[in-house]
């Protein structure tokens, strides 16, 4: 028998100013797409100041990469990003090699 999954303690907490719902959030805002180094960095700097700044905290992340036979998992390929109802950034980084 599989023993049950413990997690922390901390991702039990709700976070100041998140809304506790057990509904599905519907994202109806705009969807940013960047695919090359430069973009992704850009990006990348711009999610930062704005998170710096105080004023966004992170509605969701995500990331993504591909799994092949025998388990194993391959390099990074799909980060995402919603920083408010508004604005969400997909940064394709598969094809990236000095990330």
């Amino acid at each position: 028998m599989t023993e049950p999954r413990k997690l922390p303690e901390w991702m039990f907490r709700q976070q100041k100013g998140a809304v506790k719902s057990s509904s599905f959030f519907i994202f109806s805002g705009k969807i940013i797409f960047y695919q090359t180094f430069v973009d992704v960095a850009a990006a990348c700097d711009e999610i930062l100041k704005l998170i710096e700044s105080g004023d966004i905290t992170i509605l969701g992340f995500d990331a993504e990469w591909p799994v092949f036979a025998g388990n194993k998992s391959g390099k990074l390929a799909l980060i995402q990003i919603c920083l408010n109802d508004n604005t969400c950034y997909l940064l394709h980084v598969r094809n990236i090699k000095n990330l």
